[in-house]
């Protein structure tokens, strides 16, 4: 039986992985497990079958930490995620795998949180191989994109970050 991986082609030329790990459903003790495992599964299926040069490093993403934050078992959560890391990393690392965790929140409707939470580190880590550092120009704004992240990393640039 073929590998799930060979129908993902864009693993095999990807620059980053990001796997997305929804924070509300680790929220709820019910869907915590099942929501731990999928990450996990998707780990296990890019380090099986996609070479180690594209895969070796994969950022986890773990959102909606507004509702993590938030939450009256917030420690108990915490306490979860902490372990969860620590058994994936073990895991992991056996096979050259360097995983690294975020927590983000794209927007806290309570407002306790401020917008785009944890997403500025991992915005300025994105582009490290791409156009806009290798040629250390900035994205001249007569470029039309529709991509979001393009306008941001102009807007950054543009602001001196």
């Amino acid at each position: 039986m073929p590998s799930l991986a060979s129908d993902l082609h864009e693993l095999y030329i990807a620059d980053k992985i990001f796997i997305l790990m929804d924070g509300e459903k680790i929220t709820n003790k019910e869907n915590r497990t099942s929501a731990s495992n999928v990450v996990r599964q998707n780990i296990r299926l890019i380090s099986d079958n996609i070479p180690v040069n594209t895969s070796n490093n994969i950022k986890i993403l773990i959102t909606k930490f507004d509702i993590i934050n938030t939450h009256p078992n917030k420690d108990d959560i915490l306490d979860y995620l902490s372990k969860y890391k620590e058994r994936l990393s073990t895991e992991f690392t056996a096979k050259n795998i360097t995983l690294e965790f975020y927590y983000i929140s794209s927007r806290d409707p309570s407002g306790q949180m401020p917008l785009a939470y944890g997403l500025d580190k991992l915005i300025t880590e994105w582009p490290e191989d791409n156009i806009y550092t290798k040629y250390n120009t900035i994205l001249d704004n007569s470029i039309q994109t529709s991509r979001e992240i393009d306008n941001f990393i102009y807007k950054l640039q543009i602001e001196g970050v």
